[in-house]
């Protein structure tokens, strides 16, 4: 320890009595060739003095990496934090080979990484430009860690972030912090690293890591006709009476492990005789009813507080002569309406807001949690020779009521906020009107094309727009908002006609869909066709057997689904759950469909 400060008071001395020199011997002038020389000469004694303890900017490691990705095959070295592989085009990151230079003169050591790969989990750990994942073998990388070894991982730290298939770019990771996903099943697509001196850069591991394991746990039970309350179950798990023709009454649900978020569960039952019941909220919940002998036919069930910031619920339902319907999520209708069948079984999951899925392991569709027998039912059409579904409001427009929305950017770089004014006395009118019938094919665009309508489609296209700009301080283009706007509707909570209206079938105006914030899939894809017309997007409305969704125009660079009318392309958008521009849910591939033109 005495011979390190002596040796340091001895280069310090040295430096002193170098420059007193300089200084006497030279007149400095900024013009000066040897006034120069002087300055580096003082420069490289400087950090000759400070290098055993400083890291110099231009001794900086460099990073580079690339990677192999889905059809496009071995990517270019990039370094220092620039994006490796692809953004936007659904391509899997397959492997990916990193190296490190520049390492400073004084320093030892490399650098190490291993991915996660579908199918095989965690690899080895490989280093200094070889490869980690897979070639020839179709499998995506889901995580990865990176860290550096030696006495260079004491001086220096290595950060890293992904982009991650739902999910968009997480939160940077570093030295060996796993970056990615576990237990949804995502692909990476995209990757940045870079080397920072040492605890120059806090991380979030929460963030950058998203893990199912980490998602709260829930517990449910039912009560049921003739045994009662069943054993339980948790976390995805069925329980249930199926195929003993036996009711479900009522279900109990409870948060057992809330992972630091506040917040519980609401949750209602539409039951026999009674129809809807009121809403039961707190973290110990019970809906429906026990001992009165009537068949829940139709369950809803939502997250509140943090939790619901945080997390998705997602939840189906076993129906007599039905079987499994498809998944409901966040507060959405599961069961059935008019048809008078019990519920015999139930599953609940809760998932990390943005997986826009179910974990891996988990079968099921989106399209339709929620069956209405049509059958002798009236729908509210016309019935006089004067047709009143033609809306004609000419009352007053004040602005008197404020509806809220919150929303995951698409790229998921931000949390937008928007709230918007709706006229009460307008939103009344439109709600009061007499609907066309269930032709979609003929009427569709009828919800779209009024004025009212188009003009608070162009409120919202105004309060996103400003959401954009606090953010990113630039005006967004007229594509970035599509796809703000594709995130904000999507997240809105689903609502079955039955539901919220009380008919079979009761399509709405934009502006009932932003009032009420939230309706079923025509509602929602009738709202995003309006704000893409008023955007001057192509748009058209794409209409199944039990089924709508939006397709918008695009050109062949697009990756994604895709339908084709009058020779050109428009890419498959879901409306009712947070898929990806282009992504078409599995239940409709191979599916017709009947392409309704909005604006071609």
């Amino acid at each position: 320890m005495k011979n390190n400060y002596r040796y340091k008071f001895f280069s310090f001395a040295l430096s002193i009595f170098l420059l007193a020199g300089i200084f006497s011997s030279y007149n400095f002038s900024f013009n000066s060739f040897d006034s120069l020389r002087s300055f580096e000469l003082f420069d490289s004694l400087k950090s000759l003095h400070f290098q055993a303890n400083t890291a110099n900017a231009d001794s900086m490691p460099v990073i580079s990496y690339r990677t192999h990705v889905q059809t496009f095959g071995w990517q270019n070295y990039v370094s220092d934090g620039a994006t490796s592989g692809t953004e936007g085009k659904s391509k899997r990151l397959e492997a990916i080979q990193i190296t490190v230079s520049n390492i400073p003169s004084n320093l030892s050591g490399g650098i190490s990484y291993r991915t996660h790969v579908q199918t095989y989990g965690w690899q080895s750990w490989v280093s200094n430009g070889a490869m980690s994942g897979t070639s020839g073998e179709a499998k995506q990388l889901e995580a990865i860690q990176i860290k550096f070894t030696g006495t260079l991982a004491n001086n220096y730290d290595i950060i890293y972030r992904v982009h991650a298939q739902s999910f968009g770019w997480l939160s940077w990771a570093k030295n060996g912090e796993s970056a990615g996903t576990s237990g949804y099943a995502k692909r990476l697509e995209g990757i940045q690293i870079k080397a920072v001196t040492k605890n120059s850069v806090s991380t979030s591991t929460s963030s950058a890591y998203i893990n199912y394991a980490d998602a709260p746990k829930i517990r449910y039970n039912l009560y049921s006709q003739t045994y009662e309350w069943l054993e339980g179950s948790e976390n995805g798990g069925v329980i249930g009476v199926i195929g003993d023709s036996k009711r479900i009454e009522g279900a109990y649900f409870k948060i057992t492990d809330n992972k630091g978020y506040n917040g519980g569960l609401v949750g209602k039952a539409y039951v026999q005789k009674y129809g809807w019941l009121n809403s039961q909220s707190g973290t110990n919940n019970y809906a429906g009813t026990s001992g009165q002998g009537l068949r829940m036919e139709a369950f809803q069930l939502k997250l509140t507080g943090s939790l619901a910031t945080n997390f998705d619920i997602y939840y189906r339902v076993y129906v007599q002569n039905m079987g499994w319907l498809s998944w409901a999520k966040n507060g959405g209708a599961a069961g059935s309406f008019n048809y008078g069948a019990r519920i015999e079984g139930l599953q609940i999951v809760i998932t990390h807001k943005g997986a826009n899925s179910l974990p891996a392991g988990f079968s099921g569709t989106f399209n339709s949690p929620c069956k209405t027998n049509t059958s002798g039912v009236k729908y509210n059409s016309a019935t006089t020779s004067t047709d009143k579904r033609i809306p004609n409001y000419t009352g007053s427009k004040t602005t008197n009521y404020n509806v809220n929305y919150s929303y995951t950017s698409y790229n998921s770089n931000f949390s937008g906020k928007v709230t918007l004014s709706i006229s009460k006395d307008m939103y009344s009118y439109y709600k009061g009107l007499r609907r066309y019938s269930n032709n979609y094919t003929k009427y569709s665009t009828k919800y779209i094309n009024d004025k009212n309508n188009l003009a608070v489609a162009s409120s919202l296209i105004s309060a996103i727009k400003n959401s954009y700009y606090d953010y990113y301080g630039t005006s967004p283009s007229n594509s970035d908002i599509a796809y703000e706007a594709m995130r904000l509707i999507q997240g809105m909570t689903y609502k079955s006609d039955m539901a919220s209206r009380g008919y079979a079938d009761f399509p709405k105006y934009p502006i009932e869909t932003l009032f009420d914030n939230g309706g079923d899939c025509e509602d929602t894809a009738i709202l995003y066709a309006t704000v893409l017309k008023q955007l001057g997007i192509g748009v058209v409305l794409i209409e199944f057997d039990d089924h709508m969704a939006v397709g918008v125009k695009g050109d062949e660079s697009i990756a994604g689904s895709y339908y084709t009318y009058k020779g050109s392309r428009y890419y498959y958008v879901e409306t009712t759950s947070t898929w990806d521009f282009g992504e078409l849910p599995d239940e409709y591939h191979g599916i017709s469909a009947t392409i309704i033109p909005v604006n071609v």
